[in-house]
């Protein structure tokens, strides 16, 4: 073909697509979704296995989740905790694969060889990413890295990569492998979906005893009348066909007052104390109401004491004047009542 001109066009050559070689490795993508299926797994099994009150291990330093949180229990109380990494460690050291990896299909090798990176750089790996943890840099390094490195694979002489480049599997042993790996998976999601039911109850209500002395009406009865309570939460944890208990959370002591009497002025404080044996110092608190309601005094209670027995000392003040006054020692946990010479209070 010419030009009107007669001369022929000049045609410049189109370079062929450049490949950096990345497409040979395992993308971001995919090692993210594997660090999340592997980690609802630990997770899930550590729920099951110690309830709510403990966090799960983790292999990647700075992503949850973490053991750091601070719960009552330790995931290392669990031997089937450990038995589940341990079986981590082996698929990982000896095929290169975890269920999440499996499942998505990437696989961890030696940079050289291009097989598994062995028990022992399997067991040093979730050190050296404490590296990729600074910042999430490391773990982002991927993301530009020509061969797709965290900084824990460039010191490991490690690199992650699809499945296919691993070897495989024969093909009933392999699809049977994936079948096991996906169900794995699906449970641990499913277990990381948490349903919640709780609630309130009242784990201890007794009668505050009235001092020696405490006011009179004329006819001779008592002019208020005190009580001692305290509510408790309480809740449920369920996931999947499972249910664990979460630890209560017990609230403070309640002193309420109530007037049996004309009260005669329009105000009152009552005051309460709380106290208990070994330690020293008390719970104090007061509360201003009207002459004929109800007055509530609310007392914190010192976390070492939680289930132990306390004094209970409480007071109405009228116009100036003591119109009621109790002492009562009390069991936190609702199931006895003992009377107050029966301990000895600092």
């Amino acid at each position: 073909m010419t030009t009107p001109g007669g001369t022929a066009p000049v045609l410049e050559a189109v370079p062929p697509p450049v490949d950096d070689g990345r497409a040979q490795y395992a993308t971001w993508g995919r090692r993210v979704l594997a660090t999340v299926l592997d980690g609802a797994v630990l997770s899930g099994v550590t729920w099951l296995a110690l309830g709510p009150e403990a966090a799960a291990p983790t292999w990647w330093p700075g992503l949850p989740p973490s053991s750091a949180v601070d719960l009552p229990l330790a995931w290392t109380s669990s031997p089937w905790v450990w038995l589940l990494l341990a079986v981590y460690v082996l698929l990982q050291g000896l095929t290169g694969q975890t269920p999440g990896r499996r499942l998505v299909g990437i696989a961890v090798v030696d940079r050289v060889t291009g097989t598994p990176a062995g028990l022992l750089r399997t067991l040093v790996r979730p050190v050296v990413h404490v590296l990729d943890a600074i910042l999430m840099v490391g773990y982002l390094r991927p993301l530009w890295d020509c061969r797709r490195r965290t900084f824990a694979d460039q010191v490991l002489g490690t690199l992650v990569v699809p499945a296919s480049s691993a070897g495989r599997l024969p093909v009933v042993v392999g699809r049977l492998v994936t079948a096991l790996a996906t169900v794995v998976c699906v449970l641990g999601l499913v277990l990381s979906v948490p349903s919640y039911t709780g609630g309130s109850a009242q784990s201890l209500r007794v009668a505050c005893a009235p001092v020696e002395g405490s006011p009179v009406t004329p006819a001779g009865g008592l002019t208020w009348s005190g009580e001692i309570t305290r509510d408790v939460g309480w809740g449920y944890e369920r996931r999947l066909f499972w249910t664990r208990h979460e630890p209560s959370d017990a609230g403070p002591v309640t002193v309420s007052w109530w007037p049996l009497a004309d009260a005669g002025t329009p105000e009152v404080t009552a005051s309460a104390t709380l106290r208990a044996p070994g330690i020293a110092g008390a719970r104090q608190a007061e509360e201003v109401g009207g002459g004929g309601s109800v007055v509530t005094v609310e007392l914190p209670v010192p976390a070492d004491v939680e289930d132990g027995t306390v004094v209970v000392t409480s007071e109405v003040v009228e116009a100036g004047q003591v119109v009621a006054a109790c002492s009562q020692v009390v069991d936190l946990d609702g199931s006895r009542n003992v009377p107050e010479d029966a301990m000895r209070v600092p």
